[in-house]
């Protein structure tokens, strides 16, 4: 089965190649494309690709093939959808353009995915040097398993997700901040999600990344991405307070972060409005307060307002 390792990247110059020669070094049997979206980068991300380009030749090797398409700067979602359409591999097994992988994580996890439409792993955090700083980031967490568990936070980090293709193609264009998160819940609801906690992808912590270890105005920006994708899900998807209870969690948790009770938490139009009076008329009061949070009929489960 070929296999398409997509590594998005954008200014990663100083840690791009360990992330290419970590794809082009695995111990996968089967036919593997190696294909780099670089989004737009300013530094010297373009040399550092063009230099892994020029060895891969050089090695010959039949079974691996390094392909990189530059574009303008289009963000991380748009960088993922390009690099989507663009595989050719029957898997895309996603890499962030600053971590890396052991030699044997394709081939266990394309033997574990079995029937499945997504597998996804444990991480070893390491920091800018390579130094550990956390042997495993999930440790004995219990997998999630309904979408109330998924909202409550993501599990499935982006560079230990192996996907289908033709369910990542279908799932595009991606209407949330997240990806790896997006992917994980639609494989949940249209087929099976596996966990697989060995070997572990290698996690680069080094003060700059989108998403773990964040703090202050980004963790803030952070927080507002998780209500857009929490929202998304919820007024598709949601019926459970548990899933409510998952958005209000992320919600408070922004107010701390920005030291306000007056913070906006989420744009709310009229038609948003109009929607949640809709929802509550038909007692679907999750789907309510997706639409308006502050909507006092779905608060007080009352259908007749």
């Amino acid at each position: 089965m070929k296999v398409t390792a997509l590594i998005t990247a954008y200014n990663c110059e100083r840690f791009i190649g360990e992330a290419v020669d970590s794809a082009l070094a695995q111990d996968y049997a089967g036919p593997l494309e190696v294909l780099v979206i670089d989004d737009g980068s300013t530094d010297g991300t373009a040399a550092a690709l063009e230099a892994r380009h020029d060895t891969a030749r050089a090695c010959g090797a039949a079974a691996r093939h390094l392909r990189v398409i530059h574009q303008p700067n289009a963000g991380y979602v748009a960088a993922t959808e390009r690099g989507v359409a663009e595989a050719r591999g029957e898997l895309i097994a996603l890499l962030d353009g600053d971590d890396a992988w052991p030699a044997d994580k394709l081939t266990k996890q394309v033997q574990a995915l079995g029937s499945a439409g997504l597998l996804y792993g444990d991480m070893t955090v390491i920091d800018a040097q390579g130094e550990v700083l956390d042997t495993s980031w999930l440790g004995d967490v219990t997998p999630p398993c309904t979408l109330a568990d998924w909202l409550h936070g993501n599990a499935a980090t982006s560079s230990s997700i192996v996907v289908r293709t033709e369910l990542a193609r279908r799932w595009c264009p991606i209407p949330v901040p997240f990806p790896d998160w997006y992917f994980a819940i639609r494989a949940m609801q249209e087929s099976e999600v596996v966990y697989l906690p060995e070997p572990r992808t290698l996690y680069r912590f080094h003060g700059e990344n989108m998403s773990l270890g964040s703090s202050g105005t980004k963790r803030a920006a952070q927080l507002r991405e998780t209500l857009v994708l929490q929202r998304w899900f919820l007024r598709r998807y949601g019926g459970e307070w548990a899933e409510f209870d998952a958005f209000q969690a992320f919600a408070l948790e922004l107010q701390r972060v920005e030291e306000s009770p007056f913070t906006r938490l989420v744009p709310v139009t009229a038609r948003d409005r109009q929607l949640a009076r809709e929802d509550v008329a038909r007692g679907e009061f999750v789907r309510a307060l997706a639409a308006d949070p502050w909507c006092q009929g779905a608060r007080r489960l009352d259908s007749t307002m």
